[in-house]
């Protein structure tokens, strides 16, 4: 297998000796250091899951653009909703803080009222569900003028995948980050 010793190397990378498989790493994939990891296991490591966990999800982090094209396709023939208001949406918030953290270098819990601000805002985004993402007060990334529907190159996938109807997909001029919607 060729792709086997990239696998020991980003296993071991993490910390992790022994792995003959992608499946054996899984636990790894939404680590912020796990770009090696997510390009070599980019199916175990959900880049090709439309609704999964977008941090990271970007070629940037790792994610093969054949796994995020591949997360696309598959989009196109599910029903073109938003996700409901879960545990998996609670469960993608609460990776935000981490992945920030990350991806700004810095323990944003230091700066106590710039991180209660995220707090609070998230305890919102998460009570509100999909229907946020429209509203001006959440629909920019909180660091900067990014929107959320759009996604960040460097940072994580376009949540219109997992909120299109919320994103405006269902447009009849939809937004050019919106995944094929068939309502």
């Amino acid at each position: 297998n060729v792709a086997a010793p990239r696998l020991r190397t980003a296993a071991a990378l993490l910390g992790r000796e022994d792995v003959d498989s992608c499946e054996q790493a899984a636990d790894l994939c939404n680590r912020t250091d796990a770009q090696l990891l997510r390009m070599v296991c980019g199916r175990t490591c959900n880049c090709t899951d439309p609704h999964h966990f977008p941090w990271l999800k970007v070629p940037a982090q790792g994610c093969q653009t054949s796994c995020l094209n591949e997360a696309v396709r598959e989009f196109k023939w599910e029903q073109c909703q938003d996700q409901p208001t879960d545990g998996t949406w609670s469960e993608l918030w609460d990776g935000y803080v981490p992945t920030l953290n990350h991806w700004l270098g810095a323990d944003i819990s230091q700066s106590t009222t710039f991180y209660n601000d995220i707090l609070q805002w998230l305890a919102a985004v998460k009570a509100l569900g999909c229907p946020a993402l429209g509203d001006p007060k959440f629909k920019f990334e909180v660091t900067g003028a990014r929107e959320w529907c759009a996604g960040d190159p460097n940072f994580f996938r376009p949540l219109a995948l997992t909120c299109p109807v919320s994103c405006g997909c269902l447009a009849e001029n939809p937004p050019s980050y919106c995944p094929p919607c068939s309502a």
